[in-house]
């Protein structure tokens, strides 16, 4: 699934903020729950964070960022029964504040959801 998820996704980039999204069909007789609607990864490059205290910290504030603005973007479609699964990959060189991140990321969701 990795794989499909960043050879055949929609994508959205604001510097230092990668977005690569998926959806995938699901049976129509499958219960989904909406808590378990998407599915997450968050990346941040060992060859540019050494530490892994570094790469953690901006894990976290990567995820902290997607909790507050996540209900920018629709990702399930009930009617459709469609699951998605998203990658967000850090790029940056070095470690931005929460609030760079917040809005890297606001705008890369917004550009994911435009281009669908």
């Amino acid at each position: 699934m990795i794989k499909q998820l960043f050879e055949s996704s929609i994508s959205g980039f604001y510097y230092p903020i990668i977005i690569k999204l998926i959806y995938h069909e699901v049976d129509k007789n499958q219960n989904i729950n909406p808590s378990e609607n998407l599915q997450i990864i968050v990346s941040a490059s060992k060859k540019r964070f050494r530490k892994a205290v570094d790469r953690n910290k901006i894990k976290r504030r990567v995820k902290e960022a997607f909790r507050k603005s996540k209900y920018r973007l629709k990702l399930t479609d009930p009617k459709l029964q469609k699951i998605s699964e998203m990658a967000i990959i850090y790029c940056g060189n070095e470690i931005c504040s929460q609030l760079k991140i917040n809005n890297a990321l606001e705008i890369a969701l917004t550009k994911v959801q435009d281009h669908k």
